[in-house]
């Protein structure tokens, strides 16, 4: 993955996020670090550390906050990797939850609202 530009990414500290997408600090560092030995992250971290800190961009703020909103709709953290997963496969975009695609959720399963092919 190429780095991205830093002056158009935007950063982002954790207690930044959790405050922006409304979700506890421990809850974030889980979706972006995951746990070690017990959970992966639930979202592909474009920036990584900066300044030793960890660093989240415009992109990943935008996912973690669908995250959030999920994970407070009663979804679990399986249910949303695997559909970030199929949804990035999908819409052929690395960060799924960041696009114009709807998605919804009833409280067990996310669906995306898609466009008929033509």
């Amino acid at each position: 993955m190429a780095s991205p530009d830093l002056l158009e990414a935007g950063i982002y500290t954790i207690p930044e996020v959790a405050e922006l997408v409304d979700a506890a600090q421990a809850d974030v560092r889980v979706w972006i670090d995951g746990h070690t030995g017990k959970q992966d992250p639930v979202i592909v971290n474009q920036l990584g550390r900066v300044g030793g800190k960890t660093a989240v961009s415009f992109a990943n703020l935008m996912e973690l906050r669908f995250i959030a909103r999920f994970a407070a709709a009663g979804v679990g953290l399986r249910v949303i990797r695997a559909i970030m997963r199929e949804a990035s496969e999908l819409l052929q975009h690395p960060h799924p939850f960041a696009t114009k695609t709807v998605f919804k959720t009833d409280g067990k399963k996310i669906v995306a609202d898609l466009p008929p092919k033509q």
